[in-house]
């Protein structure tokens, strides 16, 4: 029954890639930046002509997180402080987040995965072993399984449970999800950014963001989301969306090399940014 079930959730998933919603500039985008000789001026041509992505793109450069001294204004000025790869990814996140029905839940969950991103990006930036824009996209898209779920949810109206799953954390959130769809969300996302060809090393931590912890390790981009999502619970509990803090959660912590300063330091950070995330987001 459970292979039965998630061959039938990959079906979905498979067509979903296919992201049939996005626009015909998105989707040019889209094909654009998986290509690997894709050049900077190409991809900043193509935005250009969406103002909703280029305003996008501009905030994300003048978050703490890149810590641009004064305010970045321009999508030239953007591309040119957040790099070439960072905006690839971001693009693509927004692009992704985009073909998903955009509702208050949506919006709150794009929050919380752009703090999560937020975290990751700091997390990686201190232990100094991994790439912090890649960590940045990974947490970015670490809950992308939620919001194929959710447009899943919308399809078949059968499925009553939808609202009360998405109220839910940890294993029992992880539980529920298979009884109702047969695979949990860290499954979901995965294949989703398999099937869109994604690296592996932003689809690990992605399928493994909520554990096991004792299978996360300390290098890597896997522990750095897992601890990201983590800290919602304790860092910014309004956006914590499924995140909550565990035994497992410190053990890896402490495991990775960091100690409680780091922990006070990175709070500190996310309540400054806090507030502009949810003017951000709309919230």
């Amino acid at each position: 029954m459970l292979d039965s079930g998630n061959a039938i959730i990959k079906n979905k998933i498979k067509q979903f890639s296919n992201l049939p919603t996005l626009s015909v500039i998105q989707a040019k985008l889209v094909k654009t930046i998986s290509q690997q000789n894709a050049s900077v001026e190409e991809i900043v041509e193509i935005i250009r002509h969406d103002p909703a992505l280029s305003t996008k793109v501009v905030a994300v450069a003048n978050s703490p997180f890149f810590g641009i001294p004064g305010r970045v204004e321009s999508l030239e000025k953007a591309v040119m402080m957040v790099g070439f790869d960072f905006l690839k990814g971001i693009t693509l996140g927004i692009c992704i987040f985009g073909f998903f029905p955009q509702t208050k839940a949506l919006r709150g969950m794009w929050a919380h995965s752009y703090t999560v991103a937020t975290l990751a990006g700091i997390l990686a930036q201190r232990l100094g072993r991994v790439d912090s824009n890649s960590a940045f996209l990974a947490g970015l898209l670490h809950d992308v399984g939620r919001s194929v779920f959710m447009k899943i949810y919308a399809e078949e109206p059968a499925m009553q449970r939808s609202a009360e799953i998405f109220e839910l954390k940890g294993e029992e959130l992880l539980q529920a999800e298979i009884e109702s769809l047969f695979c949990d969300h860290s499954q979901a996302g995965r294949w989703f950014l398999e099937s869109l060809a994604f690296a592996k090393d932003v689809i690990e931590p992605v399928g493994m963001h909520h554990g096991p912890g004792e299978s996360i390790g300390s290098s890597g981009l896997v522990p750095v989301v897992y601890l990201a999502e983590g800290m919602m619970g304790l860092f910014s509990p309004d956006l914590a969306g499924d995140g909550e803090w565990t035994g497992q959660h410190q053990r890896v912590f402490a495991e990775c090399g960091l100690k409680d300063d780091d922990k006070e330091s990175i709070a500190n950070h996310i309540k400054d940014e806090e507030a502009s995330i949810r003017r951000f987001f709309d919230l």
